[in-house]
């Protein structure tokens, strides 16, 4: 009994304590003072412990690649350099009176494992002014992940080769936004979308969408933010009026693209970037970025697609009519409604009350388990017919009706997708299938057009559209 009661008493004592300090303003919240050590040592012990009880495995983590650098530099100099200074750029002083303190980058990032970064960028700190990602899309944080594995080793010449904005006319913002697209719309980077093959109709939507929330993305929304609400139509005007004036879609790329190694843009000769992570083993192969050697040329398809494209060819090109014929024939015996391209019902595909009838989930999951014993397809060949709704799905309907190519009503919001970067498709269907991506005003009928994809049938679709040429709008 003396004992509960002295328990009591100190419960009481504590939370009399505790009341003191937030109802009579006794705890000193000053920044100018800082925290005691002892508190100090508390909260940064609990911070480290929680990140490593937390932070994914080391094998989730994709292989940091020098593409995924440039793309987290640029983001990180935009989001980052304000509180975190850079190689060459010096923390403000008024940085450096908040408490605490937001280090230098190269401190940050001091010992801290790729996946533990990962984990840090993706969520934030609380009660240190540092904000989580600002999407829900996980592989985002990657890029910026890769760029700070070589910031302790890179100097203040690559940092600004890497980081600053193209020199081009164009509307507030076009310089900004050119760094990482290129100045006629091209980024040379597989990680960022060719601009110069969409009108400037689905450009300005696109942006609205980001800028309002409605389409995830970390980069996009706060690159989207960051300009003038007012300049995005001409902005989006003005990467169109660059694939235009560059004689259609144009394969020309900044010194910031994909071709161009991380040593290359030192200036003076500087030593090549080394990654902290390099040799590490890593995961997913879906999150990997495609090497420079692959970058596509020719209008925008990749080496390996366009080997393999004219390798089917003759192949395709022979039995597509017969293909097309029998199995829409085929179909019609069936019942299935997919649109055949050049039907009115695949020109008339603009919206949800044109679109396919899709199948059950059941009968989807038999088909699937026919596909997956058939012999496996030529990826090209495979997405071409994924894309003609040549394969006798009715869960899938045609991609060319609305995406092209040749699509005939192609609606001006509709994005082409023809020469368009592999890596990038595959991420955005993958987004579609996983019904986080959101968009535009038809994006749940795109959602439900991809939600039955599987890996392969995305790594077919996007190599066969990334394998054909660039038009421009």
């Amino acid at each position: 009994m003396r004992a509960t009661m002295l328990l009591g008493g100190l419960a009481a004592a504590g939370a009399l304590a505790g009341a003191s300090v937030i109802f009579l303003g006794l705890y000193d919240t000053s920044a100018r003072h800082g925290h005691w050590p002892i508190v100090s040592w508390a909260l940064h012990t609990t911070f480290r412990n929680s990140v490593e009880l937390r932070a994914p495995p080391e094998g989730e983590v994709p292989e940091l690649t020098d593409g995924m650098a440039r793309l987290g530099a640029r983001h990180y100099d935009s989001a980052c350099r304000m509180c975190h200074g850079a190689p060459g750029v010096l923390q403000s002083a008024t940085v450096r009176a908040m408490l605490p303190a937001p280090p230098p980058i190269a401190q940050a990032v001091g010992d801290w494992k790729p996946n533990e970064l990962g984990w840090i960028v993706r969520e934030g700190v609380k009660m240190s002014g540092m904000p989580g990602w600002p999407s829900v899309r996980n592989d985002e944080v990657w890029p910026v992940v890769a760029f700070l594995t070589r910031v302790q080793t890179m100097t203040p010449e690559q940092y600004s080769a890497l980081t600053g904005s193209a020199a081009a006319d164009g509307p507030p913002g076009f310089g900004y936004c050119a760094g990482c697209h290129g100045t006629d719309g091209v980024s040379g980077n597989e990680r960022i979308p060719r601009l110069d093959i969409q009108t400037p109709e689905y450009l300005e939507m696109a942006l609205q969408t980001y800028r309002a929330g409605r389409r995830q993305s970390g980069y996009m929304a706060h690159a989207a933010s960051a300009v003038p609400g007012e300049t995005l139509r001409a902005l989006a005007q003005r990467f169109a009026a660059g694939a235009a004036g560059s004689g259609g879609a144009s394969d020309v790329r900044p010194a910031a693209g994909e071709a161009a190694g991380l040593d290359a843009a030192a200036a003076g000769g500087a030593a090549p970037l080394t990654s902290q992570a390099a040799g590490a083993s890593h995961g997913s192969d879906e999150q990997k970025a495609v090497p420079a050697e692959d970058a596509m040329e020719g209008g925008g398809g990749s080496p390996a697609a366009n080997d393999a494209q004219s390798t089917v060819a003759a192949g395709v090109a022979g039995a597509s009519e017969g293909a097309m014929t029998r199995d829409q024939a085929e179909a019609d015996d069936a019942g299935m409604t997919g649109p055949t391209p050049g039907s009115p019902t695949a020109d008339a595909g603009s919206g949800p009350e044109t679109g396919p009838t899709l199948m059950s989930d059941a009968e989807g999951a038999m088909q699937g388990a026919a596909r997956a014993a058939a012999p496996p397809l030529d990826p090209v060949e495979q997405g071409r017919a994924l894309a003609f709704a040549l394969t006798g799905r009715r869960d899938v309907p045609a991609c060319q009706s609305c995406h092209g190519p040749e699509a005939e009503k192609r609606r001006a919001d509709t994005p082409s997708l023809s020469g368009q970067y592999r890596p990038y498709l595959e991420v955005q269907l993958r987004l579609w299938r996983d019904g986080t991506r959101g968009g535009g005003p038809r994006a749940e009928l795109m959602t439900e057009a991809a939600r039955r994809l599987s890996d392969d049938e995305i790594v077919a679709l996007a190599a066969y559209y990334a394998s054909l040429p660039a038009a421009a709008p």
